[in-house]
């Protein structure tokens, strides 16, 4: 069954919050009938009927998620070369294009991901960051909005307020409640983190925006924001994996030879905490830490002894430095250790347990016997 786990899947969830919103962009919508297009009377080839396209408009079900990308340079050259030149600046003139487009588009909610300025220290790059996203608000248009590495004071330091002082001065967690009124869900580090859940096409959808190196903690609180979720249209993550075990768990109950092993409740028993290895994971793919592989095959070995019947244990142990000291390839026969004193009385003793379990409860796999028979200098 599939476990129910707290900690993972960090490096996932900002990304499949966006695409979520992302994957339901459609193309633009319809344009209204126009002269160009042919009259019922004299239909050009290939082409529909005015009413057959007001008919694909109406039946068609789409929305836009703008995503506002890197606006550093916008922040940056406002007052020195584009408002001088232009009257405005490239940041300002697409917020407002979203404004202006939003009902024509079916624009619910916009994403800016990060790099708001370009030099953090720069009371004037935020100043023009700011009226810029003061057009969406004024328009009508929520977001989330995160500082990414340009926005902090140490871009190697994990996401906190101290780090990020001058962007909290214009997106700190009042204003992104203020701006995002109904959409808004929750923040954290007084803003630096926020959700929101938005509406478009008659279902819900989610932006949770995590602020650049977020820290430990913030990743706790994404992950109990999604873990909320189940009284809405968007059941949490938690219980959806729960939902999906009762399935599996009905759908087994159907056969008779098939048995469920509650991995869930095997990694609640022993820890989800210290279960999984991230290091041993990106090493070497181990989804389990080296530590809980005994209790992973002990919880294996109780379906597996009763349902095969006969129970056989096999003990197998190396031969250099185990039942002798020293290496019979390096030290020659002459040169281990097996005598009374140590080393050699401790690889005796060994030799004596080995012997005492054979043939009781266990079969050793290279006793005292087999040891000295098929131990040879090469």
């Amino acid at each position: 069954m599939i476990p129910v786990a707290p900690r993972r899947s960090w490096r996932t969830l900002t990304s499949l919050a966006l695409a979520a919103g992302l994957l339901a962009t459609a193309v633009a919508p319809a344009t209204a009938a126009s002269a160009e297009i042919p009259a019922p009377d004299a239909p050009a080839s290939g082409a529909l009927s005015a009413s057959a396209q007001a008919a694909a408009a109406e039946l068609r079900s789409s929305f836009v998620l703008p995503v506002i990308p890197d606006t550093q340079f916008y922040s940056r050259y406002s007052e020195s070369q584009f408002y001088p030149k232009y009257g405005t600046n490239p940041f300002e003139v697409q917020t407002d294009w979203i404004v202006e487009h939003q009902d024509e588009l079916n624009v619910p909610f916009a994403v800016h991901v990060g790099d708001v300025v370009d030099q953090e220290w720069v009371t004037g790059e935020w100043d023009a960051a700011a009226r810029a996203m003061k057009i969406l608000t004024d328009g009508g248009v929520p977001y989330s909005v995160v500082p990414g590495n340009h926005d902090v004071k140490d871009m190697n330091a994990r996401s906190s307020e101290g780090n990020s002082w001058q962007y909290l001065q214009r997106f700190d967690a009042a204003k992104m409640q203020a701006q995002g009124g109904a959409t808004f869900v929750d923040s954290f580090q007084n803003g630096l983190s926020t959700a929101y859940i938005f509406e478009a096409e008659g279902h819900e959808w989610m932006s949770l925006a995590l602020a650049w190196n977020a820290s430990a903690d913030t990743f706790a609180w994404a992950q109990g924001v999604l873990d909320a979720q189940g009284g809405t249209e968007l059941t949490g993550q938690a219980e959806a994996i729960r939902a999906i075990n009762r399935g599996i768990a009905g759908a087994a109950r159907e056969f008779r030879d098939v048995y469920l092993l509650d991995y869930p409740g095997l990694v609640a028993r022993y820890g989800s905490e210290s279960w999984h290895d991230d290091r041993r994971w990106l090493t070497t793919r181990l989804p389990i830490s080296a530590g809980h592989l005994n209790q992973m095959a002990r919880e294996w070995l109780r379906f597996i002894h009763p349902l095969a019947g006969k129970v056989c244990k096999a003990i197998v142990c190396d031969l250099d430095n185990t039942l002798w000291g020293g290496v019979i390839g390096e030290d020659g026969m002459t040169g281990i250790r097996l005598d009374q004193e140590y080393p050699g009385a401790a690889h005796q003793r060994l030799q004596r347990r080995l012997a005492r379990g054979r043939g009781r409860d266990a079969d050793g796999a290279g006793g005292t016997h087999r040891a000295c028979r098929d131990g040879h200098e090469p």
